[in-house]
């Protein structure tokens, strides 16, 4: 749906459908961190923080929501109307609904999306479409009276996917547990929920402390048993790396001067390939002077772990 300024900024108020799986763990597009700063920081100003971003895709679904809802319509007889009001939950006013559309004389929500022809596996139609729009859809039958939500999503330019998703009282019952416990323990109290493994968190966090102090601190206990945990990991994934290089080597041992092989449903390649890239060394030798007033200075932070090796 298009969403107006005031809208915009009303949303840093309350949890929406896009912010559900992202609070649930289960969005590749967000994280609960990234939830909890649009919802307690909603003046940042930092892409990190919002789910999905100031993206194309994102730009591309609201112009194209138009012209999917009339392919929607046209193949399915049903009637569209737009909804441009803040639907709120009957028990928390701080869970609430922006849907795209209504069907007439169904009073059922619709839902567009628009994808690239690489998801086109992701959205199969009824009951086989990817598990944001899924959890997305039962956070709206959470506020939205009704048995059940349409879908029309646009795949690659030119299919139309038409779902047709029933109204699942246990999964709602998780969203909304989920959407209250994070409302009251981590919004209203201004406490970050835990940090996830994701890249965004990573970049997120390296956005939120750029720069670090001459300081040092002395962590809780239970950050011993954390980093003790990762260096048993890290040596395992350094082990398992090893074993992957060595299956590696031997079928790059077998393939030896040919392009590569055939085996079963798989094809191996190793093949040459050719890349350009400036030499740095000869560069600085020769013309100094463009060397020095190209060079590029990035600041960032590297997390360090070593042993205290103690005294005998």
């Amino acid at each position: 749906m298009v969403i107006t300024k005031e809208q915009l900024k009303e949303r840093m108020g309350y949890l929406g459908g896009s912010d559900a799986a992202a609070i649930l763990g289960l969005s590749r597009w967000g994280t609960p961190l990234q939830v909890y700063m649009a919802k307690v920081f909603p003046n940042r100003d930092d892409s990190e923080t919002k789910i999905g971003g100031k993206n194309e895709a994102a730009r591309w679904g609201l112009l194209m929501e138009d012209v999917i809802a009339q392919a929607w319509m046209e193949d399915t007889g049903k009637k569209l109307y737009r909804v441009n009001e803040t639907l709120i939950h009957p028990d928390y006013d701080f869970v609430r609904a922006n849907i795209d559309r209504r069907v007439v004389g169904e009073n059922v929500p619709w839902e567009g999306k628009n994808t690239s022809a690489y998801k086109k596996a992701e959205w199969q139609g009824n009951d086989d479409i990817p598990q944001e729009a899924l959890i997305q859809g039962q956070h709206y039958l959470s506020v939205f009276d009704a048995d059940k939500i349409y879908y029309g999503c646009c795949v690659g330019g030119n299919k139309l996917v038409k779902a047709e998703i029933g109204r699942d009282e246990e999964l709602i019952k998780t969203i909304i547990d989920a959407e209250v416990h994070f409302w009251n323990e981590f919004v209203l109290k201004k406490q970050p929920p835990p940090v996830t493994g994701s890249e965004r968190d990573g970049q997120l966090l390296a956005r939120l402390y750029p720069d670090a102090s001459n300081n040092s601190i002395v962590l809780p206990d239970e950050f011993l048993d954390l980093i003790q945990q990762r260096q048993v990991k890290r040596a395992a994934i350094k082990e398992m790396q090893t074993l992957v290089d060595e299956i590696e080597n031997k079928i790059k041992a077998k393939i030896g001067e040919n392009k590569g092989g055939v085996i079963g449903n798989f094809s191996v390649t190793w093949a040459n390939q050719t890349r350009t890239s400036v030499d740095t060394k000869a560069l600085k030798e020769k013309h100094p002077d463009i060397f020095q007033s190209v060079q590029k200075t990035n600041s960032f932070r590297v997390l360090r772990i070593a042993e205290i090796k103690k005294e005998k």
